[in-house]
């Protein structure tokens, strides 16, 4: 019965994440990607570099774009494109900001970045990526670009060891060691009967402080000394099949209950000793 409450704060934390990603209009696969109006555009616009159709592509940049030379940029970028037809796309990345006003309702000043990468023949890979201004059906493009890649960026970017530092290995570790100490003060906490402020402790083990990070792929590291996670530690990555991004933080929380649970049992040693 004792678990019961910690597996619907789980479930019920699970679904909140959930719902907020499907309001906020996420895509959740590759087929929810395809379907969104920034995905279109940005396959229509790679389209039309491909048959020239420069014209159509100049007459839909933003008019904050001051590039002369446009049909040149656009041409050069044909050269890049491999021959052949795509035999994949792969989403890379997909978000919009949507600026507010200061009434606190929102502008048309609606900015988004999509990118999708494109396997060919060979194999041989491409990154389309662009940046739009606007609302869907009236898009302007911000920038754009096409970039050849050696490997497909799923490679690239794999969540592997091999080849890692021993800088990789320091984080893993803490990772793994974060996420065990929160989670066996958070068991314990719930298992003990006759616990003060119960919930209190709860939500205190539950919760690392000081996020500590490194970027799988490239070996940045990175601090944020305002931010907490969930359990001690989180492994994340950018879009579908970005950098994985390995965090761990401090957690004070399951440290000083384990110790105030430590020390009240050798008090109660002592006390049974003396007697």
């Amino acid at each position: 019965m004792g678990y019961q409450p910690f597996t619907k704060t789980i479930y019920l934390l699970f679904i909140f994440v959930v719902m907020t990603l499907v309001g906020c209009g996420v895509p959740q696969s590759s087929s929810d990607f395809d379907k969104t109006p920034e995905a279109q555009f940005l396959k229509a616009t790679v389209s039309q570099v491909v048959s020239k159709d420069y014209a159509a592509i100049e007459a839909l940049m933003d008019s904050r774009v001051n590039q002369p030379d446009i049909r040149q940029a656009l041409d050069r970028l044909r050269g890049q494109i491999p021959d052949g037809q795509p035999i994949h796309m792969e989403p890379v990345t997909w978000s919009f900001v949507k600026k507010m006003n200061a009434q606190g309702s929102s502008t048309d000043a609606r900015n988004a970045k999509v990118a999708i990468e494109y396997v060919y023949p060979g194999p041989k890979w491409l990154l389309a990526s662009a940046n739009l201004s606007g609302e869907p059906g009236n898009f302007r493009i911000v920038a754009f670009n096409l970039v050849p890649l050696s490997e497909s960026i799923s490679q690239k970017n794999a969540l592997t060891l091999k080849g890692k530092s021993a800088l990789h290995y320091i984080f893993l570790v803490c990772a793994v060691t974060a996420f065990v100490v929160s989670i066996y003060a958070l068991v314990r906490c719930f298992r003990l009967k006759g616990l003060r402020h119960k919930w209190f402790w709860v939500i205190f083990t539950s919760f690392g402080f000081v996020v500590f990070s490194i970027n799988w792929t490239n070996g940045a590291v990175f601090i944020n000394p305002l931010a907490f996670y969930l359990f001690g530690a989180a492994v994340v990555r950018e879009g579908w099949v970005g950098p994985w991004v390995v965090s761990f933080t401090l957690p004070v929380g399951a440290i000083v209950f384990l110790w105030k649970q430590r020390a009240a049992l050798f008090g109660a040693v002592s006390s049974d000793s003396r007697v």
